[in-house]
């Protein structure tokens, strides 16, 4: 960066309605740049236990303002908690997005299904997390 040059990350943070997929969108501070998020979750129901997998996970960001600039877009998909087989699963996956603008990635087909014992409502057992980088260049320094 050069002298001048301010720096956000900035994070949206999808919790599923366990019951089904799921989409939202969050302006940063500014209203420069909207993030949005979606994924979709499978539900099945195995010895009268509900179970939850990941299917799939797309987003973006949209940016409204153009002295801001997008670097270091990634996300994380992820399931927590356990499986079928009482197995403790924690299963997560970090992608890097070619450019701060649309992504959409499929979970890894051998992750499990996942059911929600013991886990608090601040972390969730399927997530996906979308980050960018947000840089606002001083115009007199950029």
């Amino acid at each position: 960066m050069s002298n001048g040059d301010n720096s956000e990350t900035y994070a949206v943070n999808l919790i599923a309605s366990y019951d089904g997929s799921r989409g939202d969108s969050k302006w940063d501070d500014s209203y420069g740049v909207r993030s949005s998020s979606t994924i979709y979750i499978e539900k099945s129901t195995y010895s009268g236990t509900d179970y939850w997998r990941l299917i799939r996970s797309e987003g973006g960001w949209d940016r409204q303002d153009s002295s801001l600039t997008l670097t270091n877009p990634y996300t994380i998909q992820g399931t927590v908690e356990q499986s079928r087989d009482e197995l403790y699963e924690n299963q997560t996956i970090n992608r890097d997005i070619s450019y701060a603008g649309s992504y959409g990635f499929d979970a890894p087909s051998y992750w499990e299904p996942v059911n929600s014992k013991g886990v608090p409502a601040w972390a969730p057992h399927v997530r996906e997390t979308s980050h960018v980088d947000i840089y606002r260049t001083d115009p007199s320094n950029s």
